[in-house]
């Protein structure tokens, strides 16, 4: 009877995901900003991944876990499993039964990407390429969201057919920014 209330309990908590559960890749830029690139193929393309934008955490451990899969993913909460632990990251700041790490974004982008090498990033996406382009994230101007919005999503324009579509949400403090052109999603300090 134990086995079978634990069963059920861990199938509600996970949402029936044991089979839908997908391998990642993590890229984490400390103290900025770490990537969690799902079903990274033997090429290093991929068509989709989450960005969780972050201060002053240190994900050395987690970077050369083996065997880092995707539990579940929302623009609130990402829930990984490695080889021994649970861990969430989230922007809610809510405590819950599992490691916890919070930050102050989540944003996720899909289209045609390839991972690559790339000395000094400065951010995550100095190490994707896009539509077979790099494009840096620094300067983007914000098409939707900005200053007072916590969310917002951009898909490629007419322009740029083959840029990505993306979706952020943000935490206090933090304002989200769109841009269609690029199809970057991120989050922005408020101005003080």
């Amino acid at each position: 009877m134990k086995k079978f209330i634990f069963g059920l309990i861990a199938t509600v908590m996970f949402g029936f995901v044991g089979n839908a559960q997908k391998s990642v890749k993590l890229v984490d830029i400390k103290g900025l900003e770490m990537a969690i690139i799902i079903d990274l193929q033997k090429n290093n393309s991929f068509s989709e991944f989450y960005l969780f934008q972050y201060n002053d955490l240190d994900f050395s451990k987690l970077i050369t876990a083996n065997n880092v899969t995707l539990v579940q993913a929302s623009l609130d909460n990402i829930i990984l499993k490695n080889d021994s632990e649970v861990l969430s990251f989230s922007i809610l700041g809510k405590n819950n039964e599992f490691n916890k790490f919070i930050g102050y974004g989540i944003s996720k982008r899909n289209g045609k990407f390839k991972l690559i090498n790339y000395e000094n990033p400065k951010e995550a996406m100095d190490l994707i390429l896009s539509n077979n382009q790099v494009h840096r994230t620094a300067a983007i101007t914000c098409h939707s969201g900005g200053v007072g919005s916590t969310e917002c999503s951009a898909t490629p324009s007419d322009l740029n057919v083959g840029a990505a579509s993306c979706s952020v949400h943000c935490g206090t403090g933090y304002h989200s920014c769109c841009n269609d052109t690029v199809g970057e999603c991120k989050c922005k300090p408020n101005p003080k």
